[in-house]
């Protein structure tokens, strides 16, 4: 659709042009998601023009949705500002609409910060907004908080619900083994990981607890999560790695750098999967098993059988650059250079969003 185009990378200047003349300008674009939505994603300088011209001249702009993102102001607490998140609430956002996952706003605001979480829960406070329900994979609050990477927004969710620390979701997974997942988007953090598990332990969280088994038809533990997705030895040194493994595992491969699962909507390692009918839907190792909850309609087939791990010359050169790493680390402190856990660390704010919209919107690097 032109306006979905135009939104995604022309000048405001033309969107004005379309708007108002173009029958698109309110429909859920299958793949693209909504006009505002597709707006969202620009990285460019444009964006702020553009998100304000929609909200300030579509009337409708608060109850839009669609069925890959929900609604808009799912999109907005995932990739949007806080002051677009309150001008959607202004103009009658629903705080409390479900997305295809069962996924709530505010569930998405999880991924960001402390801060988008808090403005929710006020101004949805007469609205009746729960921070604390599930979704349709029994994922509550703090299954969320934990793969965000912020020990902040993990304090703030524990002192509320310390039982949540020990609940698992649909495969029995806690929030121990979503800490351990590496999400590569939406603004996460992972400098303070090992602060996190620690404060997982200390709440009752089990190293050693296995899940049900219903995860690539095999038994996980926390250690075999890290492992998988190669998490640091000093990662690995707090889950009590077993004396004897039940089954080898290594390194698993990343898809790339800008792919996600569509249904958690975190980075995709290992074995994944993709719809045969709409091929920008992705589906990662751990979600293939919930598809029926939120994908009916269409068939899933596995991409990268016999290429789920990195090859023996890959993981050699993950280990020479991680050696290189730790050195200089050690040698930055020695010299008394500032280097913390905060600052050594990839920058994952989304600037490197790439989005190109050519009949529906592709995979976007955030």
């Amino acid at each position: 659709m032109p306006l979905h185009l135009a939104c995604a990378r022309s000048s405001l200047d033309v969107i004005k042009i379309l708007v108002g003349t173009d029958d698109d300008t309110y429909v859920d674009h299958e793949m693209d998601g909504a006009l505002f939505q597709t707006a969202c994603f620009r990285k460019d300088d444009e964006r702020s023009g553009v998100l304000t011209y929609l909200l300030e001249t579509t009337e409708a702009i608060g109850r839009q949705s669609s069925d890959r993102w929900g609604s808009n102001i799912h999109t907005a607490c995932l990739v949007a500002d806080l002051n677009t998140v309150k001008s959607l609430l202004k103009r009658g956002a629903d705080i409390n609409s479900e997305d295809k996952t069962g996924q709530r706003p505010i569930h998405n605001a999880l991924f960001r910060t402390r801060d988008f979480v808090k403005l929710l829960r006020e101004e949805g406070r007469e609205r009746g907004i729960e921070l604390f329900l599930e979704d349709r994979m029994h994922r509550n609050a703090f299954h969320f908080a934990v793969g965000n990477g912020r020990l902040d927004l993990v304090k703030y969710i524990i002192e509320e619900r310390p039982e949540l620390a020990t609940q698992g979701d649909c495969d029995g997974w806690t929030p121990l083994f979503w800490a351990l997942r590496e999400c590569l988007h939406w603004d996460t953090e992972s400098s303070e990981r090992s602060a996190i598990i620690k404060e997982l332990k200390a709440r009752g969280a089990d190293v050693t607890i296995p899940d049900r088994g219903k995860v690539l038809d095999r038994v996980w533990t926390p250690y075999y999560v890290a492992t998988y997705y190669g998490l640091p030895a000093n990662i690995i040194e707090l889950l009590d790695p077993p004396s004897q493994l039940v089954y080898e595992t290594k390194k698993a491969s990343l898809c790339d750098d800008s792919s996600f699962c569509d249904i958690c909507l975190i980075g995709i390692v290992g074995l994944y999967y993709i719809c045969i009918e709409c091929s920008s839907f992705l589906v990662c190792f751990k979600c293939y098993g919930s598809r029926d909850i939120v994908h009916l309609e269409h068939r899933l087939a596995v991409t990268n059988e016999g290429e789920e791990y990195v090859s023996n010359e890959e993981e050699s050169v993950d280990n020479d650059t991680d050696d290189a790493d730790e050195a200089l680390l050690s040698s930055s402190s020695e010299e008394g250079i500032g280097m913390g856990d905060d600052t050594w660390e990839a920058d994952s704010s989304g600037d490197d969003r790439e989005s190109v919209v050519s009949g529906g919107i592709e995979k976007v690097a955030l």
